[in-house]
């Protein structure tokens, strides 16, 4: 473990480097602790979240744990990942967000307001001072996250610095609508007429609709649970395609590491619906004291024209707009698919995030990666 000391004008921050998965179980109960002061919004900034992803997907050997304590408390986590990289043709180290495509969002977790972007300000010294180093990446940032003040902080500090736009993720607000259910305000009455009548049709040649909420008693039985939601999943077109968990290397092993996880803390949701005794689609979600996450969920085909997955979602969101304290927000994750706004107007940003060492090198990357390979991809789209 390596340390420095910073100085501001009102705090002394200590800077130190954590390394490999022993670093963050040393770190564990800090991190959970700030975690826990964040509420909500540190959800998917947990130690275990990061581990089910480093341990499923990546070489652990090279997880970085950048922190910042003030007088002895831990006050910022930042998890990276070192590897020696091609980088638009060169080669580079880079210093990545400990997080992919399943993780749904990633941050530099700190503490709140103020404090927050103090602790990113000294993180960002931290980082500058640094030997070792040509590219920092951090995937997946939501709009407003403190991750933002780090790399603002980076660019202050004379790092060039870069952005682009990954994807607009769709949210439900929990909020009642005039008349309406909560989460139900930005539905169309057109789209709330087909949802009755999808469950009409099925009621109507099946039974009655009901939405199971499982749980389980032990890791043999949310095992068992999980096994089917995989199969049910790969059964579909995502098995077709090859996007399902089954058919992507690692994605099951991350799912299987992020339930075990998520459910002993009571944050892991399994959903079915069913009409009668027929399985019409399942969900695989989170929930804390804020928000709900959806995180994957499939529907028999053989259902199709009733809209089972729609279903799946309205009979979800009536459970939880039962909720007491209310949830905030109801969270589709991923991206803008058309299906998706039949539910909501609201979207948040995720964008990438880059700093660049400082001087010539870090010039020369910044400038290969967001002018020159932008500008080749321009011209090898253009006709002949």
């Amino acid at each position: 473990m390596s340390a420095s000391t910073l100085a501001s004008a009102a705090q002394v921050w200590q800077a130190a480097v954590e390394l490999g998965l022993g670093g963050l179980e040393r770190l564990r109960p800090e991190w959970e602790a700030l975690c826990a002061e964040r509420g909500g919004a540190a959800l998917l900034l947990q130690p275990a979240w990061v581990r089910a992803h480093v341990e499923a997907l990546e070489a652990p050997s090279g997880l970085e744990l950048h922190t910042m304590r003030r007088d002895g408390q831990l006050r910022a986590v930042l998890p990276l990942l070192r590897e020696r990289v091609w980088f638009c043709g060169v080669p580079a180290v880079r210093l990545r967000a400990a997080a992919g495509v399943y993780s749904v969002r990633f941050d530099l977790l700190a503490g709140p307001g103020e404090e927050g972007q103090a602790a990113a300000d000294a993180l960002a010294g931290s980082i500058s001072g640094r030997r070792g180093w040509d590219v920092l990446e951090l995937r997946d940032v939501p709009a407003g996250g403190v991750a933002e003040h780090l790399v603002a902080a980076l660019a202050a500090r004379g790092h060039a610095t870069g952005r682009w736009l990954a994807l607009q993720s769709p949210y439900v607000e929990m909020a009642a609508g005039e008349g309406l259910p909560a989460g139900f305000g930005s539905t169309s009455k057109k789209f709330r007429n087909q949802l009755a009548q999808g469950r009409r049709g099925l009621e109507a040649e099946f039974g009655p609709i009901h939405l199971e909420r499982l749980d389980w008693r032990n890791g043999e039985e949310l095992a068992a649970r999980l096994d089917r939601f995989y199969a049910f999943e790969h059964a579909g077109w995502k098995g077709r395609n090859g996007s399902s968990i089954l058919a992507r290397p690692g994605a099951r092993d991350f799912y299987d590491r992020a339930a075990a996880a998520m459910a002993a803390q009571g944050k892991l949701a399994l959903h079915c619906l069913r009409a009668g005794d027929h399985l019409l689609a399942m969900g695989y979600g989170l929930q804390d004291s804020e928000a709900f996450y959806v995180l994957k969920w499939s529907y028999d085909e053989a259902f199709a024209k009733h809209g089972p997955g729609h279903l799946l979602i309205e009979s979800m969101l009536l459970e939880l707009g039962g909720v007491q304290p209310p949830l905030a927000r109801f969270d589709i994750t991923g991206g803008d698919e058309p299906y998706k706004q039949k539910w909501t107007k609201a979207r948040l940003d995720h964008s990438y995030l880059f700093a660049f060492r400082r001087g010539p090198r870090g010039a020369l990357l910044r400038s290969l990666k967001f002018t020159w390979t932008p500008w080749v991809k321009k011209m090898l789209r253009k006709p002949a």
